[in-house]
């Protein structure tokens, strides 16, 4: 197969027609065999906060698959009516108790980990944040930890790839 063919279509979103396989724009792709039109698959937005302070960054414990008991960032996928950034508090404070303050987008990720689920993930900073922290319905554990000491079990790549850019001295190769 040529193109990355992911998700089984079984019918055109435009006009309900069975989706068939044709090679179009040098891939595999679904299209309908009626109108056809290209069904395209796309990654889905998600977003995510690195908190640091102190020379501490905080990471959550995943309750859930995918990668589930291993150390994360506060994420999750951006809904429909949501920005990026505004996608980022609410998992933030969802999976934390804490509400960030000023975010800055520090980079922009592309997460294959679940090949049915691509994702790309928006990942902002924020050095202050409000609240109580705990840990919310799909998170095990919340906790601070020294730049320089983080958990070896970190759950996604991006997150090895973006503390290592930290502005710290950091254990992560």
């Amino acid at each position: 197969m040529y193109g990355m063919i992911t998700q089984l279509i079984r019918h055109c979103f435009s006009c309900g027609n069975l989706a068939v396989v044709r090679f179009v724009d040098g891939r595999e792709r679904y299209m309908c065999g009626v109108c056809e039109q290209v069904i395209y698959q796309n990654p889905s937005p998600a977003a995510a906060v690195m908190l640091v302070q102190a020379g501490r960054v905080l990471l959550v414990k995943r309750g859930v698959e995918p990668q589930k008991g291993r150390w994360g960032l506060p994420a999750g996928f951006q809904e429909l009516d949501e920005t990026p950034e505004q996608a980022a508090r609410r998992e933030m404070h969802e999976e934390t108790g804490l509400m960030p303050g000023k975010l800055q987008l520090f980079d922009l990720a592309f997460n294959n980990h679940n090949p049915h689920k691509p994702v790309n993930v928006a990942i902002f900073m924020a050095q202050e944040a409000e609240g109580a922290l705990q840990p919310g319905d799909d998170v095990a554990e919340v906790n601070f930890f020294p730049i320089h000491q983080l958990p070896t079990d970190l759950a996604f790549h991006y997150i090895h790839d973006c503390l290592r850019r930290l502005p710290f001295p950091s254990s992560i190769a």
